[in-house]
């Protein structure tokens, strides 16, 4: 089955539904930047998905997505994917270590 190619224009589209509101000259720049820059629009929609999930919806915590995936060299939908299952596993681990009774400060029993 062949990959869904999205189109800039929905992807446009879905942002400004996302937003809840037009997005500026400045930001469709910064879009069309990242698309040259090699990121596929459905990239793009899958770090506005990631904002939506951390209910962080704004442009600059979506560009701050797509720098990391610039960085990481993710630049498939497979990559987003990955990496999100390596993130959520690094929060698991975190979670776990920190939520860990035997780790701590003072001298067991002392009340410090």
């Amino acid at each position: 089955m062949a990959e869904y190619k999205m189109t800039k224009k929905e992807l446009f589209d879905n942002l400004q539904q996302c937003l809840g509101r037009m997005v500026t000259p400045f930001e469709l720049e910064d879009i069309n930047k990242w698309v040259e820059d090699g990121l596929p629009p459905e990239v793009i929609n899958e770090a506005l998905k990631e904002a939506v999930l951390e209910n962080k919806i704004n442009f600059k915590y979506i560009n701050t997505i797509l720098r990391r995936y610039i960085k990481n060299g993710i630049d498939t939908v497979e990559k987003v994917e990955s990496d999100r299952k390596q993130h959520e596993l690094s929060k698991s681990n975190f979670k776990q270590y920190s939520n860990n009774d035997s780790v701590g400060f003072g001298v067991q029993g002392s009340g410090y």
